[in-house]
């Protein structure tokens, strides 16, 4: 048996004494990689995890469309699995070069905007009906 996840997050929020983002992207990899017994014990403890409010822990999980019915695995042990959801649709042009743009403005970061529009913009919009979000 490993070292359990809640008590190895309790200690690294206790060590920077700040909120924790944990970001399980490409999430649909667990689902392909791992035999069910790792998965449903993933899940217990990530339900511990969540169950702990000493934890200043936010979790974020990352997967494609056709994978999202798969956290149904953790509906037994996390019922609240579904509570927060969030579907990205593909992007317009306009909300495109606000990704791009904006992130950086607030960094104080300048970014060639014509070179975006011209190039990089031209090149994602390339897929009909708009650019898939990154």
């Amino acid at each position: 048996m490993g070292f359990p996840l809640a008590e190895f997050l309790r200690q690294i929020t206790e060590r920077v004494s700040k909120t924790i983002i944990l970001v399980l992207d490409q999430f649909e990899e667990f689902f392909l990689r791992f035999p069910e017994d790792v998965r449903q014990q993933f899940a217990a403890e990530l339900a511990e995890c969540l169950a702990t409010s000493r934890l200043d822990v936010k979790f974020l999980i990352s997967l494609r469309a056709d994978y999202f019915f798969r956290l149904a695995e953790f509906e037994a042990t996390i019922p609240h699995i579904f509570t927060h959801q969030v579907q990205l649709e593909r992007l317009t042009e306009a909300q495109a070069l606000d990704a791009v743009i904006k992130p950086a403005q607030r960094l104080g970061i300048q970014v060639n905007e014509p070179m975006v529009q011209i190039k990089l913009l031209p090149e994602l919009l390339a897929e009909e009906g708009g650019i898939e979000p990154p």
